[in-house]
């Protein structure tokens, strides 16, 4: 049955257009389907124009009143939600506001999928705060930009300078305005922001690594300008590559905004720094959170849970001026292939995974600096041709890891500078750019997503990754896990105007193909992963059920967003975490192992069962008592007692076993359990008809963590209980 709205007077404004105040009316006109369907098979009803979308808050942060306050965030839509053809209008109350809406990305059937949102406040009380509702309304007329003679009016400018030995080099906002090729991010007659790279130069010379990046954003009518200025090292083919050291100095014309001596700037990193030339707007943008996680980009967290005061408040003192400066780490750890557990390390960093929960400023800011710093690591490769990360369509032999004869196109090695004690790889890296991204819409971090995505498939001897297609399979389980998440994350939110657009997509199809491949043939019944170095124990039997739970939940992930061929490989994955919480002959209070022996001969095939599993893994172990293990009831006392008494006799000193108590450091929110939660969840979604029984299984244990400091692993499923 097709639903009518009700009239809505709104003042909208379209794309990136609006209707120059004229008050329009919204009305159904059947143009679309009311009806959307889910990937459950399923449908929900869409919204008719005229409803409310989603809602945010807008809060002062300053203490005192404000005037024409400029707010510019990015939002996130389910599907469908934003129809092609519709388009959004605000509203504060029964007052429609005035828009600006860039569209960022669409879904495949045209509806709204991300887009930047500017707005301008007529005021907002000291400590207050408004929700602004989003509202669906009828497409209008876009508008033209504002133009960079606007500001060039003005006395503009922001200047970089790079004191680097007794050479002084410049770059500046004002100039890169005036030049032909500057392209727009945001383009509006209410907001413009403009972008580009220019040279830092030296009595006209140009520096031969450094390069300055600009992006300006102006507002029509305020004396408030805002600009990001961003310093990079990361020329994919420079000759003689290396480390700069320089003194740092951003100024406006009238004075130095920031300085910073003596900066160590890595090769193949960059930094930015944000200034606002004019008052900064202090207003904090809290996003509906369960709105977040209904359109899938951050997973369905335990919504019972709240997020620990002392892990709010220890953001911001962690997050020290050296950790927040240009090469700093945020929250990031400096050593990425350091072994153990951390906030680092899931679908979402801790410190994301709080942010996206909470909507707590500090989470927030947290997030966005520690988005800043994942610029510090040497992971950027920019092609100077098409000023874009480096591409394998364009060279499908790049390589970091091969060796010179892998190649025609080998990068520069750095010659000199180049020791940094950052250290990264794709076996632990963090989800640090896409979050930031998703709420801002800022170019830089978008950027950032893509070198990081990037990254993990140039490194790569060729072969190993089979040259263009970009394969991960080479790598450790847990790198594929990451490497799969990342190169997801952008594959969903890229602009479609994006030039690498169809290359991240393609990259990750290739990548879901094979592992789909690989699920379809396998005559693996376990549903264990088996490709690249995955029996890193027992002399190359035994695989890490935790690595392999990392890899289910990027799949499972990558399902969530919508990526088809991901499901297949999840129905395939979901076995390896069912099977060790309900099948019968297998103990799941060994369900989350350290280790696991999974063949007898490197050339042998794998266990065909769960039994065999267990029988080989777990139940011949005798204790120091004469006690064998396969002969204890599961989940049992005496079970309990056993595992107290192996602990005991290995002189660990830990409390007690409960007879319903995992081993792997079940208490633990970064134990082996914690690390098969979000496994166990995304499988609940599989076609596994036992993924609901591991599922209450593993809810009913007794001994379980305070996911309260450390949120990463807090994933349950998001299919209602039957």
């Amino acid at each position: 049955m097709k639903v009518t709205a009700g009239v809505l007077t709104v003042i909208a404004l379209s794309g990136c257009g609006h209707s120059k105040g004229d008050a329009v009316q919204v009305t159904n006109d059947g143009g679309w389907p009311d009806t959307e369907s889910q990937a459950d098979g399923g449908t929900r009803a869409r919204l008719p124009l005229g409803s409310r979308v989603v809602a945010l808050r807008l809060s002062d942060t300053s203490g005192a009143a404000q005037r024409d306050l400029p707010v510019t965030f990015a939002q996130v839509f389910r599907r469908g939600d934003v129809p092609k053809g519709a388009m959004l209008s605000g509203r504060i109350g029964k007052r429609g506001v005035r828009l600006q809406v860039d569209d960022k990305a669409t879904y495949a059937d045209g509806s709204l999928k991300h887009a930047v949102i500017s707005l301008v406040l007529e005021n907002l009380g000291g400590g207050q705060g408004v929700e602004l509702e989003l509202v669906s309304s009828e497409r209008t007329k876009d508008t033209e930009p504002l133009s960079p003679g606007d500001l060039l009016a003005t006395p503009f400018e922001l200047q970089l300078q790079l004191t680097i030995g007794n050479a002084l080099f410049r770059a500046s906002a004002r100039e890169l305005l005036g030049a032909p090729a500057i392209r727009t991010w945001l383009a509006g007659d209410l907001c413009t922001e403009w972008e580009g790279t220019t040279p830092v130069r030296s009595e006209g010379k140009e520096h031969p690594q450094l390069t300055a990046r600009f992006n300006v954003r102006t507002y029509a009518g305020l004396s408030r300008t805002r600009v990001e200025v961003t310093v990079e090292n990361t020329r994919a083919f420079a000759p003689h590559a290396q480390g700069v050291t320089y003194d740092l100095t951003v100024s406006d014309g009238t004075g130095p905004l920031y300085t910073k001596p003596g900066l160590a700037h890595h090769d193949k990193a960059r930094f930015r720094r944000v200034f606002w030339i004019g008052k900064e707007p202090e207003v904090f943008v809290a996003h509906d959170a369960d709105y977040l996680v209904a359109t899938n980009v951050v997973p369905r967290y335990d919504p019972t849970l709240r997020i620990a005061e002392s892990a709010l408040a220890g953001f911001d003192a962690t997050l020290t001026d050296e950790r927040t400066a240009p090469m700093g780490t945020g929250l990031m750890a400096a050593n990425m292939p350091d072994t153990g557990g951390r906030p680092d390390i899931g679908l979402l960093p801790g410190w994301a995974a709080a942010y996206a929960m909470s909507m707590d400023p500090r989470a927030k800011r947290a997030t966005l600096l520690t988005g800043d710093a994942g610029g510090s690591f040497r992971v950027h490769y920019r092609d100077e041709k098409t000023d874009h990360p480096i591409s394998l369509a364009d060279y499908p032999d790049l390589t970091l890891l091969g060796s010179p004869g892998d190649t025609a196109h080998p990068f520069a090695a750095c010659e000199r500078e180049c020791d940094s004690p950052l250290n990264h790889d794709s076996a632990h890296q963090p989800s640090i750019a896409f979050l930031p991204y998703v709420v801002t819409g800022d170019h830089y971090y978008l950027e950032e997503l893509e070198f990081w995505a990037n990254y993990n498939i140039i490194q790569a001897n060729p072969a190993y990754r089979e040259y263009e297609r970009g394969l991960v399979k080479w790598d450790q389980v847990r790198g594929q896990a990451w490497s799969l998440r990342t190169l997801g994350q952008v594959a969903f939110i890229v602009p479609d105007t994006d030039p690498l657009n169809a290359y991240f997509a393609d990259k990750l199809e290739q990548n879901l193909a094979y592992y789909e491949t690989f699920a379809s043939s396998s005559p693996n019944e376990l549903g264990v992963l088996t490709e690249g170095p995955a029996f890193p124990y027992h002399d190359g039997l035994g695989v890490a059920p935790w690595q392999d739970d990392f890899f289910t939940s990027a799949i499972g992930y990558l399902n969530e967003l919508g990526f088809e061929r991901a499901k297949k490989v999840l129905d395939f994955k979901a076995r390896f975490v069912v099977g060790r919480m309900t099948a019968p002959d297998y103990c799941w209070i060994q369900g989350a192992p350290y280790t696991l022996e999974v063949r007898s001969a490197v050339d042998a095939a794998l266990y065909d069962s769960f039994a065999k599993l267990y029988e080989v893994n777990f139940a011949k172990q005798t204790n120091s008592r004469g006690v064998v293990f396969g002969t204890l009831p599961c989940a049992s006392q005496q079970m309990a007692d056993f595992l107290t008494q192996e602990a005991e006799d290995d002189a660990n000193g830990r409390a007690p076993y409960a007879p319903d108590e995992m081993v792997g450091y079940a208490d633990s929110p970064e134990g082996y359990p914690s690390n098969l939660q979000p496994a166990l969840a995304m499988a609940v979604e599989s076609g596994n008809p036992q993924a609901r029984a591991a599922w209450n299984v593993f809810q009913a244990r007794s001994i379980k963590p305070d996911h309260a400091s450390e949120p990463q692993f807090a994933i349950v499923p998001r299919e209602r209980e039957p």
